[in-house]
């Protein structure tokens, strides 16, 4: 028996490392679901803000892991391009990622309509409070046109948060059975089941780590203003990594580092290949990332699946590790409050760490529920496909 075939929009896709999250996540589900799922992919043929075309052979569908991915020019995506790949390996679904790429929305639905085929649209937080007020009011009247014109009329929606699908009702006014709530499939280290969790810690010391977009919206600059009030007698590193996606941001930040005392030490080190974060993590011991927003949150995962507790902003899913003592979630309005954490993680004793390690695998395992959302995204496919 052949298996459904699911049609992948995006504007990004591997081997891109500068896209942020949604093309982990898309990655994520293709590998993990690609026992029970065919996944052709069609995007663009270069990286976010790079136009530098992949050495990959681009206009056909080509093996890239798990799934047929066909690269393409941005001038080259087009509706008809789309139906024409669509009519080539006829996918009983389509899977589009993103809302505000209007060209691409726009190839989807018209594909969708003129083939008859099942729409998907998981807007992958761009509807969610805190990044729908960049540019608002471009964004209101974009939504209001296409609420107006009946274009998502047939559509159904993925959320991957109770708050991002609030989001979509508010914003698109969906029927509530149209929305399918599931989270990001995460990276799993391929050694997480078997390794020893515990990492060496010594008191006084303290290795930071960031890793993310340099974009305000990822608020690096925050880091840089609570570690400047942190007082202790022992040696903080803080270590970044991440593509420059706002190079005049990441300047305002690293003036920051001017006002450090000797015991604190800033490195920028450059963007990461995905494939590298787990063993990068491994080397730190506490994760700081105060966002403005984060639909899932992938770096947080990952920093968690490898052992380094997290300090973050509420403004995650991830808000109840405070419940289990493995890490801290803060409100960006209590900045006193991660300064204080970041003092108490770095007098803190080795064992004393390594309980706070096992509390987070403890959090990690009830949270993720790795096969259940497995079986939600396969039973999502299912009853959507034609």
């Amino acid at each position: 028996m052949s298996k459904t075939k699911i049609f992948v929009v995006y504007i990004g896709y591997l081997p891109a490392k500068n896209f942020g999250g949604p093309v982990i996540s898309i990655g994520n589900l293709i590998e993990q679901c690609s026992d029970e799922f065919d996944f052709y992919v069609i995007t663009y043929n270069h990286d976010h803000k790079d136009n530098t075309p992949f050495d990959i052979e681009h206009g056909v569908f080509v093996k890239y892991g798990n799934a047929n991915v066909m690269y393409l020019a941005e001038d080259e995506f087009t509706s008809d391009k789309l139906v024409a790949a669509a009519t080539e390996i006829k996918p009983d679904l389509i899977y589009h990622n993103g809302l505000y790429n209007y060209k691409q929305l726009i190839c989807s639905i018209n594909s969708s309509k003129k083939l008859n085929i099942p729409l998907i649209i998981a807007p992958r937080g761009e509807l969610n409070d805190n990044a729908y007020k960049h540019k608002i009011y471009k964004k209101f009247f974009y939504i209001k046109a296409l609420k107006l014109s009946g274009a998502l009329k047939h559509c159904f929606f993925h959320s991957t948060s109770d708050d991002e699908k609030k989001s979509i009702i508010k914003r698109l006014s969906p029927k509530e059975e149209n929305i399918h709530t599931i989270f990001n499939l995460p990276t799993v280290p391929k050694d997480y089941y078997t390794r020893n969790h515990t990492k060496q810690k010594n008191k006084n010391e303290l290795r930071i780590v960031f890793i993310s977009r340099i974009h305000p919206i990822k608020n690096l600059k925050f880091c840089f203003e609570a570690l400047n009030d942190v007082k202790t007698e022992g040696v903080i590193t803080f270590d970044i990594y991440g593509p420059k996606e706002n190079e005049e941001y990441y300047n305002e930040c690293m003036q920051q580092a001017t006002l450090f005392p000797d015991q604190i030490s800033v490195k920028y080190c450059g963007a990461l290949k995905h494939d590298d974060i787990p063993e990068v993590l491994k080397k730190y011991q506490l994760f700081f990332l105060p966002t403005l927003n984060e639909n899932y949150g992938h770096a947080i995962v990952e920093a968690m699946l490898a052992d380094c507790p997290v300090l973050i902003s509420d403004n995650t899913p991830w808000t109840s590790i405070n419940d289990y003592q493995a890490g801290r979630a803060i409100s960006l309005a209590n900045k006193d409050d991660f300064v204080r954490v970041i003092e108490d993680f770095t007098s803190m004793e080795p064992d004393k760490y390594n309980n706070v390690i096992e509390n987070l695998r403890n959090y990690a395992e009830a949270e993720l529920k790795l096969v259940q959302t497995k079986e939600k995204y396969t039973g999502m496919f299912h009853q959507r496909a034609l």
